[in-house]
């Protein structure tokens, strides 16, 4: 509701009034945004194993709504005007949010096992929840999300300084939400027999490295080329992050917990990375400067990732599973967890 409500405030903003647009579309349409947590939980839970597909088909709805509403927004506006463009998009938003909420409904049985109870579980500190792996994925995040806002805020205005038609640069963006869409599909399905983590360090990787060969994408077929497999790769690591975190939690762990302090980096660097990406870019727009920052900051989350997978494999926080099954989606691997923790606490 918080959501709707803000996309109705936004059609009545007057021009060159900030504080009118900042209030409903930063502050109030960002705590409604706070829902997106609580449904991939939700959605986890419906699921004992291979949960890394279904969270991706949820994650692939954010490229399609990227594609419907810059299309329809674009012609919106040109045909109705900013006012009622934004309003018809609202309800729009209404109807579907309506429509979802209709169907949501918890699990009845718990995503563990049937069998298990809350004193089958071994008791975890809170202090555990910071285990070395958990906190090298948090700061691949945030280095991810510092280092992606190149392509993401200023494909456009590159385009545009060499050169390539405007009409070209919109078709590229629609280009990279398609892309996108069919990286949080693949890969997540891949994820689901390999695991998690190990598709999401070689997506990481190229990601940092295709972002560096945006240097040379300066015609039309470039920027094409690039559109595709930057909105694949990137969509891959988005998608593929919270099937990660849910590969690497220890049994015991709360899962809500983890995945909600697992956001707060991607929050604080998507905040801060652009203003420093046009910092580095300049005024000047030196190009090669923040594309190399980026794509070292990228490469730079990938080692911390390979580290924290190293890490879990050594046992650290259990060992990683050859699919992407977490010790709590099969009842044998729980017992023998519990087991083993009674054993090190007697001794």
């Amino acid at each position: 509701m918080l959501s709707c409500f803000s996309f109705f405030m936004l059609s009545i903003v007057k021009p060159n009034q900030y504080y009118q647009v900042f209030l409903p579309q930063g502050v109030a349409m960002g705590i409604g945004a706070l829902i997106y947590l609580p449904l991939m939980t939700l959605v986890s839970q419906h699921f004992k194993a291979r949960k890394a597909l279904p969270m991706g088909i949820v994650a692939a709805a954010a490229p399609v709504g990227a594609i419907v509403f810059t299309i329809m927004l674009n012609h919106l506006f040109y045909k109705l005007g900013f006012t009622q463009g934004i309003r018809a998009a609202a309800y729009m938003t209404l109807g579907l949010f309506v429509l979802g909420n209709a169907l949501l409904f918890v699990p009845r049985t718990k995503s563990i096992s049937p069998a298990s109870t809350q004193s089958d579980l071994p008791i975890r500190p809170a202090r555990l929840v910071w285990d070395m792996p958990y906190v090298l994925t948090l700061t691949s995040a945030f280095l991810l999300s510092l280092g992606s806002n190149t392509p993401g805020f200023y494909l456009q205005l590159f385009a545009e300084v060499h050169g390539v038609d405007k009409t070209v640069v919109f078709y590229c963006l629609a280009i990279m939400n398609v892309s996108s869409f069919v990286g949080r599909l693949l890969p997540n399905h891949l994820a689901d027999r390999v695991g998690a983590i190990n598709v999401y360090i070689p997506c990481l990787v190229l990601t940092g490295l295709v972002e560096l060969a945006m240097l040379g994408c300066i015609n039309v077929v470039g920027l094409i080329l690039f559109s595709i497999f930057y909105g694949f790769l990137f969509g891959s690591v988005i998608a593929l992050y919270l099937p990660m975190i849910s590969e690497l939690t220890p049994p015991g762990v709360e899962m809500g917990k983890r995945m909600g302090v697992a956001l707060i980096p991607i929050g604080v660097a998507s905040m801060v990375g652009p203003p420093i990406t046009g910092a580095i870019l300049g005024p000047d727009y030196v190009w090669w400067k923040a594309i190399v920052f980026s794509s070292i900051i990228i490469l730079a989350a990938s080692a911390c990732n390979i580290t924290a997978r190293q890490v879990h494999r050594r046992g650290a926080s259990g060992q990683l599973p050859p699919r992407c099954e977490s010790p709590l989606d099969t009842p044998h691997a729980l017992d023998s967890v519990s087991t083993d923790l009674e054993k090190s606490c007697h001794h």
